[in-house]
C-alpha cells in the first residue's frame, strides 16, 4: 500500500483526534463544574433558608474545578 500525502494527512488527523479525546472529556467535566458553582451562587440568593448547604456545594465545586484543571493539565503533557 503506497503512503499518499492525502492518507497521511487522514492517519495524522485520526491520531490527534485520539490524543485530544481525554483532554476533552476534561474540559466537558470542568464546565459542569462551574455551571454547578454558578447553580450554587444562584441558590444562596433565591434560597436564603439553605443557604448553608449551597455555600457548601460552592466550596466544594471550586475544589473539584481546581482538580479537574491539574488532571486536566497533566492529560495535555502525556
Amino acid at each position: 500500500m503506497k503512503l499518499t500525502k492525502k492518507r497521511l494527512k487522514e492517519i495524522i488527523k485520526e491520531e490527534l483526534l485520539k490524543e485530544s479525546k481525554p483532554f476533552r472529556e476534561w474540559q466537558d467535566h470542568r464546565q459542569n463544574l462551574i455551571k454547578l458553582f454558578k447553580d450554587a451562587h444562584w441558590a444562596v440568593k433565591a434560597i436564603p433558608h439553605k443557604k448553608k448547604e449551597a455555600r457548601e456545594i460552592q466550596k466544594l465545586s471550586m475544589k473539584l474545578m481546581d482538580l479537574a484543571e491539574k488532571i486536566t493539565a497533566e492529560v495535555i503533557d502525556m
